[in-house]
């Protein structure tokens, strides 16, 4: 889904305020997200929000609009200003630029003029960044561009956790990809377990200096896996620690994870939330984990409803069949006509060498007695890996 662009608009005159709302009101892709009067408010919301875009006077009581700008530049660098002033004098233009404005917008301006110019400075804030990620890329050895996999299920005891996993393990120790796992279930997350980990350091000791976030930050909080060489990003120690964490903290940490690792697996949980919606929506490939019994194959028709309603294309949306066993008596075509797509990838049912290693806190992949399941996951990975190429 293509994300809408998020504006503030920082102006004393709720005249202007108004006009601006007109303007944008009947654009689908931009929404205004908050209004400031005062030069002091522009920050503060800018600081919390983190909008694309801040339209923002010049003239402004308490902090002037060049001061707000200078301050954001320090403070949320990533939220794009554009001037919005009476004053068309090129002094005032420089100074505007100087202090890191964008764009620059004399009063009065249609609504043309406006929509233009703010998809016009998005457009070139994408590409700054996608050659500051290409930049990161390439001194960080990685060889092609980051790719996040979200692993869902609307249905618990699908094996969900069990898939992200194993996937992420074969995809670091098999195909020497840098891989990290999140783990997003961030009450009840099992992601520490399937690795023998207890974790001292997770997901919420990154929240006090989110706005400074940085790849170095980042790594100090992952835990190393040794055997498989995945990095993990634990959840929270306590369940209640959840609420903390907010749509806009996923969006940041999975951004700056891009900058490091080659593939991000999301490991979710059973629900659409805030958490999970940010998740699936940066994510590249999203695996649509379900068994074959009703409930489940219910549940994933739901989802897929939901995700075409979100806009996603078919190709984001892979299915993946999991446990598949004939005792279920559902045929592959029985279940691509329920849900109207075709089958990614289909796990047979091996629960009891699962469920063993689950219980020792170790990768099946890395269970050598296992032979069938180890090479049913290496397919997987295999499959995923071909898939991308293509996709490059």
């Amino acid at each position: 889904m293509k994300r809408k662009i998020d504006i503030l608009i920082a102006d004393d005159i709720s005249e202007t305020r108004e006009n601006i709302k007109r303007f944008l009101g009947f654009e689908r892709d931009i929404q205004i997200v908050g209004e400031a009067a005062n030069g002091e408010q522009a920050i503060s919301m800018a600081e919390k929000m983190k909008p694309d875009i801040i339209l923002i006077d010049i003239n402004m009581p308490l902090v002037d609009g060049i001061s707000a700008i200078e301050s954001l530049s320090l403070k949320a660098p990533q939220v794009a200003p554009i001037v919005i002033s009476v004053q068309g004098e090129a002094e005032y233009f420089k100074k505007a630029m100087r202090a890191g404005a964008r764009d620059y917008l004399v009063k009065p301006f249609s609504g043309d003029e406006l929509i233009s110019t703010i998809k016009e400075v998005v457009q070139k804030e994408e590409e700054v960044r996608e050659k500051q990620m290409n930049e990161a890329l390439l001194r960080s050895g990685i060889k092609h561009k980051p790719r996040i996999f979200s692993v869902f299920s609307a249905k618990g005891g699908t094996g969900k956790t069990t898939l992200a996993a194993n996937l992420a393990s074969c995809l670091s120790k098999f195909h020497d990809k840098k891989t990290v796992i999140v783990d997003l279930d961030l009450q009840f997350g099992d992601i520490p377990i399937m690795f023998n980990i207890t974790p001292q350091q997770t997901i919420t000791d990154l929240l006090s200096n989110i706005n400074e976030l940085d790849s170095e930050t980042l790594e100090n909080v992952l835990i190393h896996h040794e055997e498989t060489g995945v990095k993990l990003l634990c959840p929270p120690k306590n369940p209640e620690e959840a609420e903390y964490v907010s749509d806009e903290h996923v969006e940041e940490i999975l951004r700056v994870l891009t900058e490091t690792y080659e593939y991000i697996l999301v490991d979710t949980p059973p629900a659409f939330s805030g958490h999970v919606l940010s998740a699936l929506d940066q994510s590249h490939k999203i695996f649509l984990v379900t068994t074959l019994d009703l409930p489940s194959i219910k549940n994933a028709k739901n989802s897929i409803n939901i995700m075409d309603n979100l806009g996603y294309p078919e190709d984001k949306v892979n299915l993946v069949v999991n446990k598949e066993d004939k005792y279920y008596q559902v045929g592959k075509q029985d279940l691509q006509d329920a849900l109207n797509r075709g089958i990614f990838y289909r796990m047979p049912n091996k629960e009891k060498p699962i469920v063993e290693a689950i219980n020792r806190g170790v990768p099946v992949i890395l269970e050598p007695s296992v032979n069938g399941v180890v090479s049913e996951f290496r397919k997987f990975s295999n499959k995923v890996i071909e898939h991308e190429k293509r996709v490059e």
